[in-house]
């Protein structure tokens, strides 16, 4: 347990919520569920459900008191959002910040993205996650453990996946970093997107293209680029993450 992680949530939710509804809420901070085997692990002989606090794992990184809490995105609300985008998936490059276990990248990868790609910064869960991709014989896919204010976007075109997994704090940085990126096209799926409006709209160039007519807590957006409309072009090989890459 992370001690000094759970008493600056604590402290954090006390500023925020008050200290009645607080301790209402000290049940959840202190309980731990225990991982069922939901049909996706059964069929995959993977691990990836539960629900985990951040406060459970070894994070060095100083923003892990913005961090959210571990859940599996389903499977199905997944392979709407990616199959409901007008592109050629092959031809992009599949991001899940926050990856978790690494469900989503074992079902971006069964949907044929060029590569894809896992940022985690809680240690226990990247190796998790690798272990699962190592399970199922995922070739072009990879867990990079490290901070996701920190990561460098790859140059391919991409799809990027949160959900909702840190504060605005770090939203903030992690979008400002996308914008920078050179990629030709990006398109944005954000499951519950607590900071749609305050991050993603007002970043200038992402234009939200809408929700799903059957996971109406997942919105998407597209990048708004001056360029991104143009000619599409052959992709070229990523620049490596930044991170240490979890075999």
């Amino acid at each position: 347990m992370n001690v000094k992680l759970l008493a600056e949530k604590i402290v954090r939710s006390v500023r925020a919520d008050g200290v009645q509804r607080s301790l209402r809420k000290a049940p959840q901070y202190l309980r731990r569920s225990r991982a069922d085997v939901d049909d996706f692990d059964a069929r995959h002989g993977t691990d990836t459900g539960g629900f985990e606090h951040i406060w459970q794992f070894n994070i060095q990184s100083e923003n892990a008191r913005f961090g959210t809490h571990y859940r599996a995105t389903s499977e199905r609300d997944l392979v709407q959002a990616l199959t409901a985008l007008p592109e050629d998936l092959r031809t992009f490059t599949f991001v899940d910040v926050g990856c978790g276990k690494g469900k989503t990248l074992m079902v971006a990868a069964r949907l044929g993205f060029r590569s894809v790609v896992g940022v985690e910064f809680a240690p226990e869960l990247a190796a998790i996650a690798a272990a699962n991709i190592a399970k199922v014989g995922i070739g072009n896919a990879r867990v990079v453990e490290g901070d996701a204010a920190a990561f460098t976007f790859p140059d391919d075109s991409l799809v990027v996946y949160f959900y909702n997994p840190f504060s605005r704090e770090v939203m903030r940085q992690v979008i400002a970093n996308l914008e920078r990126s050179p990629t030709p096209v990006v398109y944005v799926v954000y499951k519950n997107p607590t900071y749609a409006d305050s991050v993603l709209d007002a970043s200038g160039f992402l234009t939200r293209l809408g929700g799903l007519q059957k996971a109406s807590n997942i919105q998407i957006w597209r990048s708004s680029r001056p360029d991104a409309a143009g000619p599409r072009v052959a992709p070229t090989p990523s620049t490596p993450p930044a991170g240490r890459v979890v075999r």
